[in-house]
């Protein structure tokens, strides 16, 4: 029986174009495959259901966030499946969370109305800011909240403005407070984080 046999140069060329649409089906799965899901939707005041521009929209435990636009509009895109908490913050409101769940390659809905804080109407001490001192309390914060380590000083407060300071005055402690939402990008890993403050009430 004889059996024929191509020249090595066709064989070589026929192993390349196989190997070549190999990879082209790889990557077009991984292009499938690794696009996620997305959320959008708009936040609302919940008594005059005006929009709410720069409202802080985050999925928790995630560096996954955006800031709402003129018209309270957000989308959040590139999300892994599965069940997430999403936050919605903003100055002088309630925070809010809702639970979601996302789906691969799918897009979820969720619009919100949130409600303004109720203010104490109590005794008001106005003082006079001291920008000074603000500062300096803001390197000490910095210092204590990030680090000064080589990657630490490649982290940066986006929104400082947001933050107010006080001294204990039994340890001498510095406490720091925000009725916003606190947003740390890291330049040396390229990520955006989205912290609450803990309140001391």
């Amino acid at each position: 029986m004889k059996t024929s046999k191509l020249p090595s140069k066709y064989s070589r060329s026929v192993g390349w174009m196989l190997c070549l649409f190999l990879l082209s089906i790889v990557a077009q799965a991984c292009t499938q495959t690794g696009a996620g899901g997305s959320i959008r939707g708009r936040v609302l005041d919940l008594s005059t259901r005006e929009p709410l521009p720069h409202t802080n929209v985050f999925l928790a435990h995630t560096t996954i966030g955006v800031i709402t636009g003129i018209d309270g509009r957000y989308i959040l895109k590139s999300i892994p499946p599965g069940n997430y908490q999403i936050v919605f913050n903003r100055v002088g409101y309630v925070t809010a969370t809702r639970e979601v769940s996302v789906a691969e390659d799918g897009e979820t809905i969720v619009d919100i109305r949130i409600e303004q804080k109720t203010i104490d109407a109590g005794q008001v001490d106005v003082v006079a800011a001291i920008p000074r001192t603000w500062r300096s309390q803001l390197i000490r914060f910095k210092e204590a909240f990030i680090g000064e380590t080589s990657n630490g000083q490649k982290c940066d407060i986006d929104n400082p403005e947001v933050l107010r300071f006080e001294i204990d005055p039994a340890s001498s402690d510095l406490l720091a407070y925000s009725d916003s939402t606190l947003r740390l990008t890291n330049r040396s890993l390229g990520y955006r984080l989205y912290i609450i403050l803990g309140s001391s009430d």
